[in-house]
């Protein structure tokens, strides 16, 4: 009875050693898929958020989309509209979701000098999506500085915002590059915003001139009259109406820099530019 006992404590020991190296396979197995799954995660974010530069017509194409608001399909798109610019200048795209300046032009100045140092003298348009500072913004420096002055990046962030605010990230970037292209080229882009604003000037201005002129005719009518006496009699008098009136004529007038309508322009090395740089954006 005593043998038939022993043999049983050994079985069940014997069976609870495979039972738990059962366990503790089955626990290594799973980590071991569940690490190789969380390094894979890794890899793809790794790779979705690194910078993608290639090279074309002697500049740099450079699409880095650091807040990761494109999907594949619109960063395609992105980088085809970038390559019309190549040819001219150097361009990024960039976006970021942190908080790395204080405003998005200053972003933008670090951005670019981390490319293409601190001298602003390389021809390059940037286009930023600040989603910290919910802000898209355009920027150049070098020689591109002089054809997309900071006024028309204004503009085109005024005609692009609405896109950023439809979170239409990938349209948004190919919007502005497209007008880019078009002031590099030479041709104008829409302004619906300045010609609101000139508009509304010259209401204002016409109100202005109106109340002008209202207030000067007014004081002319009530000018002082001279009586002047002949001096062959008291008898013979004549008297002179003597109106004193003062008209002042006020214009405005918007003109831009004839340097504006110029065409493109050759070279990377930036022609002995001084090197500065332009910009603008709009909030969304």
């Amino acid at each position: 009875m005593t043998g038939i006992k022993k043999k049983i404590i050994c079985m069940i020991i014997a069976l609870s050693a495979v039972i738990a190296g059962l366990a503790i396979g089955s626990g290594m197995l799973t980590c071991g898929t569940l690490t190789a799954a969380a390094a894979q995660d890794i890899e793809g974010i790794t790779e979705s958020v690194t910078e993608d530069i290639t090279e074309a017509d002697g500049h740099r194409i450079i699409y880095y989309d650091k807040a990761q608001i494109v999907d594949a399909s619109g960063k395609a798109d992105v980088i085809e509209a970038m390559k019309a610019i190549s040819a001219d200048s150097n361009v990024i795209f960039y976006t970021t979701d942190r908080n790395e300046a204080g405003e998005t032009a200053d972003v933008c100045a670090n951005v670019c000098a981390s490319y293409f140092g601190s001298k602003k003298t390389a021809p390059v348009v940037m286009f930023t999506i600040d989603m910290y500072h919910r802000e898209i913004y355009m920027y150049c420096t070098g020689p591109v500085r002089k054809i997309i002055r900071s006024r028309d990046a204004l503009a085109i962030t005024d005609n692009i915002y609405k896109l950023a605010s439809k979170e239409q990230y990938a349209q948004c970037a190919v919007q502005a590059f497209n007008q880019a292209q078009l002031r590099i080229n030479g041709l104008s882009i829409k302004r619906p915003m300045q010609i609101a604003t000139n508009a509304l000037l010259a209401v204002m201005l016409g109100f202005l001139t109106n109340y002008i002129f209202l207030l000067v005719s007014r004081k002319a009518n009530g000018a002082h009259k001279d009586t002047v006496r002949s001096a062959y009699g008291d008898n013979n008098s004549m008297t002179i109406d003597i109106q004193k009136k003062c008209v002042r004529q006020y214009s405005y007038r918007y003109s831009e820099s004839s340097s504006d309508s110029s065409g493109g322009f050759g070279g990377s090395g930036g022609g002995g530019d001084s090197g500065g740089s332009s910009g603008g954006g709009h909030s969304f």
